[in-house]
């Protein structure tokens, strides 16, 4: 057997998102004024991150099969109003024509959405202004 033909059998076996791609991403959290204490929750509601802006941490990307993972980034400074930022993920581009091209079925149906890595954060970052508090 040649080596085309075992690297053909390997990306047959594997999703285009999932070889390029990975389960986590590294998002990077900044507020206007730095400094903001910093509360991430998923979608359930647990609490991932506690800290003070600038800020990075990698977050999972997964929810389960086919569920992407959102998150809420609360921010609160003593003088300025708290906000919440809401992160949604996002299908991969990878995913979507990476498949096409070269993943097929099994990694548009299995593999991908069993790793998570068929979704994203566009941009992998969350940026806020906090507004002074009203007085």
């Amino acid at each position: 057997m040649g080596r085309g033909a075992i690297l053909a059998g390997v990306l047959s076996c594997v999703g285009c998102a999932s070889i390029v791609g990975d389960t986590t991403e590294l998002v990077t959290i900044n507020s206007d004024p730095a400094g903001a204490e910093v509360v991430v929750r998923d979608e359930k509601g647990v609490e991932v991150f506690h800290g003070t802006t600038p800020a990075s941490l990698n977050l999972e990307k997964k929810a389960g099969y086919f569920e992407g993972k959102d998150y809420t980034f609360e921010f609160t400074k003593p003088g300025f109003q708290s906000r919440v930022v809401l992160l949604e993920s996002e299908t991969s581009n990878w995913y979507l024509w990476g498949n096409i091209a070269f993943g097929g079925l099994i990694g548009w149906f299995i593999v991908d959405p069993i790793t998570g890595a068929m979704w994203k954060y566009e941009p992998p970052a969350v940026t806020t202004n906090l507004d002074p508090a009203r007085t």
